[in-house]
């Protein structure tokens, strides 16, 4: 076991802070001349065919599509190719390649795929580029999503999967004895992946969503398939090909992972989902998508893995600093412009005000104004404030704001006019900020995708503890953000969420934001979960006598 694996699992163990790839683009472990020489091979790539290493001398076995890529912040297709073949072709290819790449066995698996990892830091100012103009994402929060904080989120699946593919010896001798003689058999045992796995990615994090899904799959020996959205295929794309690359290099079947791109015209997705040959599904989109995988989960005839829309909750009873935890809150929904699944989206706050640290009460207005007042302040700094929250990726996430609004009580923020200092042709939308009433559930209880925060007032916090977790139940949640400076009641709320099976977050100001997953020491993303890996492969035993 090499040292980067063996801390891996070290810090899977014990939860604390733990990174292998750094985040900020501009590291000394990168080169100096990183960042312009990526937007030199970005410029390299637009309007061309998209070679990889399955590609080379066979490229009129490909029909080359171009995909409806379109980058938020110029308005300007990126006309990228890229190479596209039948379903029956890819499950083929990906049925022979998964065969060899079965047989490495776990060690050999680990080996290959943390190799893949640590040399993929050369791709990453590259793949933030195309996460960038493809999501709408600043460059920074690319830079993590889809390079840094994505490799290290790969990093502890694949830690996580040597641990349990680990768990059982390969052979084992069983010995009984009973009086003069004994009973005596060989055992072997084999951790078996399902099938072929195939991963639908979605628009707005392409990366940080699939390549946890995608080494998962190759860690318990599944070969995949990466269809990518067709409004983010590159920073996908690209990733795939490394994988590719490092695979052929090694002379081992690249088909095990296979990028399936889809037009208008040649939709594969579900048809690939029916396939009987593919087991195993992650999923992350729109639910329309994820109803169109009802009847498998009823049915069960797939494992199915869904990343549905989300609406976190937060509840406001009290901080020390009630200025700081509204400046905390105003920074998470403004992040991305609210795009994030990790983004607050209802918050609760008690009619009788909150509590500061010295027990005084401020009163729900002024809390309201607080939040208001550090929103603005974010987007009317035209410096950093359009840098910060980036473009949006499609005008239904503006249609979605204005949706919002029609079905509030009221209106508190208004969208403020918010531009970009460097892109001028950048779709932008400021956050909204509605009040609903706590019957008016049509409101508050649904996933809005976009800078959307909605005020509900309760009568008192036992009743706004309740009103959240009855959403997060109804709904989806990542998890459930707090702010009380009362240690009985800190106590009261974490048991509470506990009991109902919801992820707390308390307290958090700072740099320290709830949409920003941690690998190895947060699991309230689904891949924190060893389930994540377990339910992707099952133990055989073979018993010889």
């Amino acid at each position: 076991m090499n040292e980067l694996l063996a801390k891996a699992i070290k810090a899977n163990q014990e939860r604390g802070f733990h990174s292998h790839f750094e985040e900020h683009p501009k590291a000394a472990c990168y080169a100096e001349d990183a960042v312009l020489t990526a937007r030199q091979q970005y410029e390299a790539l637009l309007g061309k065919r998209f070679e990889h290493v399955l590609t080379q001398g066979e490229e009129d076995a490909f029909l080359w599509v171009e995909s409806a890529e379109v980058s938020p912040f110029t308005q300007e297709k990126n006309g990228v190719l890229y190479p596209l073949q039948s379903p029956t072709t890819y499950l083929s290819k990906a049925e022979t390649a998964a065969q060899d790449w079965r047989k490495k066995g776990v060690d050999e698996r680990t080996t290959v795929l943390v190799e893949a990892l640590e040399t993929s830091a050369q791709q990453f100012h590259l793949i933030a580029l195309a996460a960038q103009h493809t999501t709408g994402q600043a460059f920074g929060l690319a830079f993590q999503q889809a390079s840094a904080h994505a490799a290290d989120h790969a990093l502890a699946v694949i830690a996580t999967a040597y641990t349990l593919l680990s768990k059982y010896p390969e052979r084992s001798n069983y010995v009984r004895p009973l009086g003069t003689v004994a009973l005596k058999n060989q055992n072997s045992f084999s951790a078996v992946g399902k099938g072929i796995g195939l991963v639908l990615a979605g628009s707005n994090a392409p990366v940080a969503q699939s390549l946890p899904a995608i080494f998962a799959n190759l860690m318990v020996g599944n070969s995949v398939l990466v269809k990518a959205h067709p409004s983010a295929v590159l920073p996908l794309a690209l990733w795939v090909r490394h994988i590719q690359a490092h695979l052929n290099a090694r002379n081992i079947n690249p088909n095990v992972i296979q990028l399936a791109v889809e037009s208008a015209e040649t939709p594969i997705a579900a048809e690939l989902m029916h396939e009987p040959s593919v087991s195993v599904i992650d999923v992350c989109g729109k639910q329309e998508t994820i109803n169109a995988l009802a009847p498998l989960l009823r049915n069960k005839l797939k494992t199915v893995f869904v990343a549905p829309p989300v609406v976190n909750q937060v509840i406001i009873h009290g901080s020390p600093d009630l200025r700081e935890a509204m400046r905390n809150l105003a920074w998470s929904i403004c992040l991305h412009s609210g795009q994030m699944c990790g983004a607050p989206q209802n918050i609760y706050i008690p009619s009788s005000g909150v509590f500061t640290k010295g027990g005084e009460v401020i009163a729900t207005q002024e809390v309201i104004s607080l939040l208001k007042n550090e929103i603005s302040s974010i987007v009317l700094d035209k410096r950093r404030g359009g840098v910060m929250m980036g473009a949006v990726r499609n005008e239904q996430v503006k249609t979605e704001v204005e949706q919002a609004m029609e079905l509030a009580d009221k209106v508190i923020l208004a969208p403020l006019a918010l531009s970009h200092p460097h892109f001028e042709k950048a779709r932008m939308q400021a956050p909204v900020i509605i009040g609903a009433n706590k019957v008016n559930t049509p409101c508050y209880q649904r996933a809005y995708d976009g800078p959307v925060c909605v005020i509900i007032e309760t009568h008192d916090i036992a009743e706004a503890v309740k009103l959240a977790i009855q959403c997060a139940q109804q709904t989806e949640s990542h998890y459930c953000a707090a702010y009380t400076n009362v240690k009985e009641m800190t106590d009261r709320i974490a048991t509470e969420l506990t009991n109902a099976g919801i992820h707390s977050l308390f307290n958090l100001i700072g740099f320290q934001f709830a949409n920003q997953t941690r690998a190895f020491t947060d699991i309230y993303a689904a891949w924190g979960d060893p389930d994540f890996i377990s339910r992707r492969f099952k133990w055989v035993q073979t018993k010889q006598a």
